[in-house]
């Protein structure tokens, strides 16, 4: 039942209690007319049916609406907690962000990727990590195998990276695309030229660790 309705059987409800008090006066009289008194007793009768039957409909239409506002109540309730967890998901990606800006932060989670994918690949004794060459060179992680040492260095070419994403125009976007390459064969040239060495017992080449698959598909 609407809250239009409510309000109209409300008011009936009020207008028929004032004329049921009109009623019960006039009932009170010693000397009314046995055929109105008739009347009126019926009337009186017909009335305290349609009282019965209006204030159930009332209490029935109050419950209902007390159990819409309760539900109200809880929707709201949960619409908040799940603002609240999408603000808390929203600052901690805002955090993980500010954190990866640090080349150095960035080099660690890189070679923590690096060190654990390798332990789960290897036994202990077919790696070494962090391993120092004769000329104070250390490399992430040297793979020990029967042709020799295969180093493994971590790289996280982030910076240009990101800017070819949020690159607004292709100029711009072609721009930080040549700037990554640029940061991509650094690192390859550098890690060639530091940790290959055959000398040392090494194979003749090395791998670039790239810990995250984005960039892994920009580079290929």
């Amino acid at each position: 039942m609407s809250t239009d309705t409510s309000i109209v059987i409300a008011f009936l409800f009020f207008g028929l209690l004032i004329l049921y008090f009109l009623l019960k006066s006039q009932l009170q009289k010693p000397n009314t007319d046995p055929t109105l008194n008739a009347w009126l007793k019926s009337l009186q009768q017909s009335f305290d049916t349609t009282n019965r039957t209006t204030t159930a409909s009332l209490q029935q239409n109050y419950r209902e609406l007390f159990s819409r506002l309760d539900q109200a109540t809880t929707v709201i309730g949960d619409l908040k907690k799940e603002a609240g967890a999408f603000g808390e998901v929203s600052r901690s990606m805002k955090d993980l962000q500010d954190y990866l800006k640090s080349p150095k932060l960035r080099g660690n989670i890189g070679e923590q990727v690096l060190t654990d994918l390798i332990a789960q690949m290897f036994p202990k004794t077919g790696y070494a990590l962090q391993h120092h060459f004769k000329g104070g060179q250390i490399v992430d992680a040297a793979i020990k195998t029967q042709a020799g040492i295969l180093p493994i260095d971590s790289k996280f070419p982030m910076e240009n990276f990101q800017k070819i994403y949020q690159a607004t125009s292709p100029s711009e976007k072609s721009l930080a695309r040549s700037a990554f390459i640029r940061d991509v064969k650094k690192h390859l040239k550098d890690i060639s030229g530091k940790y290959i060495l055959p000398e040392e017992g090494t194979l003749d080449f090395a791998l670039m660790y790239i810990p995250s698959e984005s960039v892994y598909y920009e580079i290929v």
